[in-house]
């Protein structure tokens, strides 16, 4: 193959994939509003005790978390790395590697815990793994 047909061909699965993506993008949107609503549906206290969904006719579940009860992923930006690092160099007497990573752990602890009600769906295949 000559260089202009595989830049054609590159171009081609490369519109392809916009366009899936804005597809992608169309469906997680789609997604969200009905967590928000099914979010809004399980505040009720006659679901309080619901922490998940079996789905039936294709065996998955849906893993609830509720708002205080679960942790997001570390998320942590250089500037928040940064203050941190500072006040902890500055408040402590002592200075080593464990010290400043438990201080800086527990502070994205406190942080990252979910203030929204989070809803995973588990499919059978990956349960089985």
């Amino acid at each position: 193959m000559d260089l202009k047909s595989l830049i054609r061909n590159y171009r081609e699965v490369d519109d392809k994939l916009r366009i899936l993506n804005a597809k992608i993008a169309d469906l997680r949107k789609e997604r969200k509003e009905d967590e928000t609503k099914i979010a809004t549906v399980l505040q009720s206290p006659q679901y309080a005790s619901i922490q998940k969904f079996a789905i039936e006719d294709d065996g998955s579940v849906i893993r609830i978390q509720r708002p205080g009860e679960y942790s997001k992923g570390w998320n942590l930006p250089k500037k928040t790395l940064e203050e941190l690092l500072n006040t902890y160099f500055t408040s402590f007497q002592t200075h080593d590697p464990k010290t400043c990573f438990e201080f800086i752990a527990e502070y994205v602890k406190r942080t990252s815990v979910g203030k929204e009600f989070a809803l995973t769906r588990v499919v059978k295949e990956e349960k089985d793994e």
